[in-house]
C-alpha cells in the first residue's frame, strides 16, 4: 500500500479485519487442576482468568474499524506533508477544526471498556519513530491516547493528563483555561495523536453537579481538535439527553449502542468455547452445549457470565468437588453472591416483555434499534419461559418430584417437561402461583396436547 504520509501510515497496516482481530484478542493460559487444588483462592483465580479473556465480537470489530477510519482521515487532512507539520508545530496558535465525538454506550458489563482497551492495545503496538524534514533526529509518534476518568475532577485534569510535562512544570496549577488547552493541543498534534478515548465516566457521574461537569469535560475535549470516542452507560446517556439542544447535537450526534450477543450467535458460542479451553480443568460439562441455559442466567452479559461461572466453582468446592456441574451453576444463580446480577437479568427480561424501562441503567434511551438489538430483545422474551421452567417452578417441587421430573425429561419433550413442572408445583400448594406461571403452564399444556 502506498504511504499517504508518516502519520496516516500508522493505520495503513490495520485495514484488514482479520489483522485487527488477531492483534486485540487475549487468550490467557488454561487453568491448572494441580494449582487450583492447592490454592485456597482458586475461585478468585477462575474469575480473574476468565475476565482476562477477550475475543472481539463482530460489533466490536465494526466499532474499532470505524474509529481507525476516523483517525486515518484526520491524519490525511491535518498532516498534509512535512512542511505543513513544521509550520503548525511552530505556529503561535494552531487552527484546527473542533472534533466530532462518538458515543459508545451500553449497559454495565457488556464489554465497552474492553473495546476501548483493545483499541489502546492495537495502536500502542503501532507507535513508531519517523524522520521529519526540518527537524534534527527522529520523531516519536503516539497515535492514540486513552484517558481513564478515575481521579479526574475537572476539565483541567483532563488537559493536564494530555499536556506536555515540561510545559506543565512552567505553568501554574490553576492554568486550566485556554493556556492549558493550548498545551494539550500542541502535544497531541506534535506526537501525531489522531484518536482519543475517554472511559470510566462512572467516577465523575456522582453528585448534584455531575451532569454539568461531564458536559463541560466532553465539550472541552471537542476543542482539543482530535477525533474521540467516549464510553458511557445508559444512566449517563439519560443525563446528557436532559441537556439543552445545542449540547445534545454536539455530543450525541454519533452514537453506537453495544448490545450483548444473542444466544444463537457465533460470537456467543466462540466465547463459551474459549472459556471451555481456559477452564477445562474446572467444568464438568460442555459450555457450548449448555449455551442457551447459561445465556438465560446472565442475559448474554459477559461480566455476569464470569461471575456466574466463578461462583459456581465456589459452590462445587463447598460441596467437596473440584469440577463444576450444571447443578452448581443453578445454585450459583440463586445464591446471594449472584444476587445483584440476578436482579439485572430478571429486570432485563421483564423490560423486554413489557417493552418499557424498569431501571434507567438497563434500558437504552437511544431511539431506533438495530437488527442485533432486536434479536437480543427477542432472546430475552424467549428466556422467560425457560426461566419459569428451570428456576421459578422447579424451586417449588419436592426432591422426589425433581428427581422424577429429571427422569421423565430424558424421554419427554421440553414442552411436556414444562407442563409437568407446572402441574406438580400447582398440586403441591405450598407456593402461590402467579398469573404468569398459570399462563405459562396453560400454554405449555395446550402446546403439548396439540402435538399429540
Amino acid at each position: 500500500m502506498a504511504v499517504l504520509n508518516h502519520w496516516a501510515d500508522q493505520y495503513a497496516s490495520l485495514n484488514e479485519r482479520t489483522t485487527i482481530r488477531e492483534r486485540v484478542t487475549l487468550r490467557p493460559a488454561p487453568l491448572s487442576e494441580k494449582f487450583l487444588a492447592a490454592n485456597e483462592f482458586s475461585a478468585d483465580l477462575v474469575f480473574q482468568r476468565l475476565s482476562d479473556c477477550y475475543l472481539p465480537t463482530e460489533a466490536d470489530l465494526d466499532f474499532i474499524q470505524q474509529m481507525l477510519s476516523k483517525a486515518q482521515a484526520h491524519a490525511v487532512l491535518q498532516y498534509a506533508d512535512d512542511k505543513a507539520f513544521h509550520r503548525n508545530v511552530h505556529a503561535q496558535e494552531l487552527e484546527l477544526p473542533p472534533a466530532r465525538p462518538v458515543m459508545l454506550c451500553g449497559q454495565a458489563g457488556v464489554g465497552k471498556s474492553s473495546v476501548a482497551a483493545a483499541i489502546h492495545r492495537l495502536l500502542a503496538s503501532e507507535q513508531r519513530r519517523i524522520t521529519v524534514q526540518g527537524f534534527n533526529g527522529d520523531w516519536q509518534l503516539a497515535p492514540f491516547a486513552l484517558v481513564r476518568m478515575s481521579g479526574i475532577h475537572s476539565l483541567g485534569d483532563v488537559y493536564r493528563s494530555l499536556a506536555d510535562t515540561e510545559a506543565l512544570s512552567s505553568a501554574k496549577r490553576y492554568s486550566a483555561g485556554r493556556r492549558m488547552q493550548s498545551f494539550a493541543i500542541r502535544k497531541l498534534y506534535r506526537e501525531g495523536c489522531c484518536l482519543l478515548g475517554l472511559d470510566e465516566f462512572q467516577f465523575v457521574t456522582q453528585g448534584l453537579t455531575a451532569n454539568a461537569l461531564v458536559t463541560k469535560i466532553l465539550l472541552g475535549v471537542v476543542y482539543l481538535c482530535v477525533p474521540f470516542f467516549y464510553v458511557c452507560n445508559f444512566s449517563l446517556v439519560n443525563r446528557l439527553l436532559s441537556r439543552n439542544v445545542e449540547d445534545i447535537q454536539r455530543l450525541l450526534a454519533d452514537v453506537v449502542v453495544l448490545e450483548p450477543d444473542p444466544p444463537e450467535s457465533n460470537d456467543w458460542k466462540m466465547l463459551l468455547a474459549e472459556y471451555q479451553r481456559i477452564g477445562n480443568a474446572v467444568f464438568d460439562f460442555e459450555l457450548v452445549e449448555q449455551g442457551s441455559k447459561l445465556w438465560n442466567m446472565c442475559a448474554g452479559i459477559k461480566r455476569h457470565l464470569v461471575v456466574l461461572l466463578s461462583t459456581a466453582y465456589r459452590e462445587a468446592r463447598s460441596a467437596g468437588r473440584r469440577k463444576v456441574q450444571l447443578q452448581d451453576v443453578s445454585a450459583a444463580y440463586g445464591s446471594i453472591a449472584f444476587g445483584a446480577q440476578r436482579r439485572d437479568v430478571e429486570l432485563l427480561i421483564s423490560q423486554a416483555i413489557q417493552r418499557k424501562p424498569l431501571r434507567a441503567d438497563l434500558w437504552s434511551p437511544i431511539r431506533g434499534q438495530s437488527a442485533h438489538g432486536t434479536k437480543y430483545q427477542d432472546a430475552l422474551v424467549h428466556a422467560r419461559q425457560a426461566k419459569l421452567a428451570s428456576v421459578s417452578i422447579n424451586s417449588a417441587l419436592t426432591v422426589a418430584e425433581q428427581a422424577a421430573l429429571e427422569h421423565m425429561g430424558n424421554s419427554a419433550s421440553d414442552a411436556d417437561a414444562t407442563a409437568t413442572r407446572s402441574t406438580a408445583a400447582a398440586k403441591k400448594g405450598k407456593r402461590k402461583m402467579s398469573a404468569s406461571d398459570l399462563i405459562a403452564a396453560a400454554n405449555s399444556f395446550e402446546s403439548s396436547r396439540m402435538k399429540r
